[in-house]
């Protein structure tokens, strides 16, 4: 019989040990609320009176401000239908007017779901929810115990980071998928190209996560790790946004301090724009026009940006490293 490798049973020693912390400081019941009432939202939704582009012999359709314009007797004749539909949310509670197909209905709410649950919303949530476990883990005299018997404190950090990005990634994931599920089985339309929702969260969570980890820590104080982290979140976007607001690519140089910060921090804005894009609900986000003309003109380049960004977040992982070897010695 193979053995498994020690790290191994103590990686999977550390993910129980992680839902347990989960459990006992109530963040599970939480987030179970939270996914229960996001479900009842995609499993209420109803349409009412809006067509698919299948049903329609013409795929165009009439402005409904133009419709009223000329009248319901021209726009019969012409062949082309004008949808005055609307989407029932919570079994009709909510009620928002909709004048196009079902399939556009459909990648409009995918982009609400997405963006709550997906997106930086979901994000900042999720580090607001496990920034209180490194810090709780590292002040235990489970923590003390287990490094007298394990000499490379670093790996089992290590270790205790991933399972922690693994647990909450792995739950925000069965969420999404669930509740995709439920709204496309509710409004009859599929996408599952949205499904790309699930790996951008993580690459979220893996980029910015190690920063909470960073303060854990340097600090070990729960509130420092928190509010640490989605400072940090904030001061990135802010760098992302300022360069593409305040600066054009013809005007930026590649040994500006601006390009210099943008390259090394992480990108939260670009990792949006690269969740819309690949869910194709980016046409159906609300979004300030510097960052339209920046993704149009193609100044964001999906590799480069991605891939600094998870060097950044791994050099803070191994600075986090020589930190708790210092703190423990």
């Amino acid at each position: 019989m193979i053995r498994v490798p020690a790290f191994i049973q103590l990686t999977r020693c550390l993910l129980h040990e992680t839902i347990r912390m989960a459990l006992a400081s109530k963040l599970m019941l939480l987030w179970f609320v939270m996914s229960a009432s996001i479900l009842l939202v995609c499993s209420s939704v109803r349409f009412e009176k809006i067509p698919t582009s299948a049903e329609s012999t013409n795929h165009q359709r009439v402005p409904l401000e133009e419709a009223q314009r000329v009248g319901n007797f021209e726009v019969s004749a012409n062949g082309i239908p004008s949808i005055q539909g609307e989407i029932q949310i919570l079994f009709g509670t909510i009620k928002l007017p909709w004048p196009h197909f079902r399939e556009k209905a459909g990648l409009f709410l995918e982009s609400l779901l997405g963006f709550f649950l997906a997106d930086w919303p979901a994000l900042v949530l999720a580090l607001v929810f496990t920034g209180g476990l490194l810090p709780e883990f590292l002040n235990a005299n489970w923590w003390n115990l287990i490094r007298l018997h394990q000499k490379n404190t670093a790996l089992l950090f290590i270790a205790k980071t991933m399972a922690i990005v693994f647990l909450f990634s792995t739950f925000t994931s069965t969420t999404l998928f669930i509740c995709w599920m439920a709204l496309s089985l509710t409004t009859g339309t599929w996408h599952p190209q949205f499904l790309w929702a699930i790996p951008i969260f993580w690459l979220q969570l893996v980029v910015f996560y190690p920063v909470s980890a960073f303060l854990a820590v340097w600090t070990r104080n729960t509130t420092v790790a928190i509010t640490g982290s989605v400072a940090f979140w904030g001061l990135c976007w802010i760098v992302n946004h300022a360069r593409m607001t305040f600066a054009l690519p013809e005007t930026i140089t590649s040994g500006s301090i601006m390009e210099a910060f943008y390259w090394l921090l992480p990108k939260p804005i670009d990792l949006s724009l690269f969740l819309a894009d690949l869910t194709e609900t980016l046409p159906d986000r609300a979004l300030p026009e510097a960052w339209k003309a920046a993704w149009q003109k193609e100044w964001i380049k999906a590799i480069p940006s991605i891939a600094t960004s998870i060097v950044f977040s791994a050099i803070v992982l191994f600075a986090s490293c020589f930190e708790l070897r210092d703190k423990d010695a």
